[in-house]
């Protein structure tokens, strides 16, 4: 039997309707989209953190077997000629980060950058790399090695150039020269710079033991974030483009249209230590005022991709964050093993 009723008729949305629909949704993912990278970002800081974390535990191992920290790097004489970037401190504590296997490849009879090196220099140590520093397959670009190195992101805080504190201002001769021998005592880190046995100073640049951080293991730093390279960023968090670097501009070559750093970017690299210098406020130049600590340049200074500062290991294996606007006096404070400086807070 058929029906005789009227079909009901099926109202669908109209336009208006789907706008706001749509406009609503898009709302709702404006407001997640911060929240998940807040959240992702939060990951990968606390993965940096942990990274290193380990290389404190490698620090810490390595002087309890050899009773002292290695070296920020080690040299050579070749010939009657002394090279001090014969191989880092991250190729010595490889095998205290569960990298034997890899430690094992390396040919100490060649310089780091030896082409009989490459296949061990050109592997990627995630412990390495900080996981917010952009594009983490990052390669020496100025290498003419097969494979080239492959990048790292922590540096050595070996000592405070004098540089920083003339730019800062307000220090007495001692710390702003060169030449002062007990200014280069203070101005000592943890992982110092070996130098030549024929050196008058070579004694007092011995590796470091505890017992010579007279400044407290929790108060001196090992090690701090030095992010980004090859490329070279400034305080924005972009790359300079080409033209623009002021005095800085010779730590660097034009690689396919780019600044790519000339020393320090691969994790075996002897330039992954930093005589700290501090960088203008504008990112163009180290040691020349006015300087900020941190996040200013990333050539061989302290700088990472999270939001106000970066990690920095200390010498008892804890990892802080330094904010970027810690004072001058605090932050030089820091990198000295035994400045006798009195830091509070930090």
């Amino acid at each position: 039997m058929l029906s005789t009723g009227r079909r009901r008729a099926v109202r669908g949305f109209t336009l208006i309707e789907l706008l706001v629909v749509i406009a609503i949704i898009a709302v709702l993912v404006s407001l997640l989209l911060p929240a998940v990278q807040q959240a992702r970002e939060a990951a990968r800081r606390t993965q940096c953190k942990n990274n290193l974390k380990q290389l404190g535990l490698a620090l810490a191992n390595y002087e309890a077997s050899l009773t002292c920290f290695p070296p920020a790097r080690l040299g050579r004489f070749v010939g009657s000629s002394w090279d001090d970037g014969w191989e880092c401190w991250t190729m010595m504590v490889l095998p205290y980060l569960d990298q034997v296997n890899l430690y094992n490849q390396y040919n100490n009879n060649l310089r780091w950058n030896d082409p009989g090196n490459a296949q061990l220099v050109g592997t990627v140590i995630p412990g390495y790399v900080c996981p917010s520093t952009p594009s983490d397959s990052r390669l020496d670009l100025n290498s003419a090695n097969s494979p080239q190195p492959a990048a790292g992101d922590y540096s050595a805080t070996a000592y405070m150039s004098q540089k920083f504190y003339i730019a800062a201002g307000g220090y007495s001769t001692t710390w702003t020269n060169k030449s002062d021998p007990m200014g280069n005592f203070f101005r000592q880190g943890v992982l110092n710079k070996a130098g030549a046995p024929t050196d008058p100073s070579y004694a007092q640049f011995r590796p470091t033991r505890y017992r010579d951080i007279t400044d407290g293991t929790s108060n001196t730093s090992t090690v701090f974030e030095s992010a980004g390279a090859p490329f070279a960023y400034g305080p924005t968090k972009t790359v300079f483009a080409v033209g623009t670097l002021g005095a800085d501009v010779a730590d660097y070559n034009v690689v396919a249209g780019q600044y790519a750093y000339t020393g320090g970017t691969a994790w075996a690299d002897d330039g992954k230590v930093t005589g700290v210098q501090g960088c203008k406020t504008d990112g163009s130049a180290r040691g020349v005022a006015p300087i900020g600590p941190i996040n200013m340049c990333n050539d061989s200074e302290g700088y990472s991709f999270h939001a106000g500062g970066c990690n920095i290991l200390m010498a008892d294996g804890s990892v802080r964050f330094l904010t970027q606007n810690v004072s001058l006096n605090i932050f030089a404070g820091i990198i000295t093993k035994a400045g006798g400086e009195i830091l509070g807070e930090f």
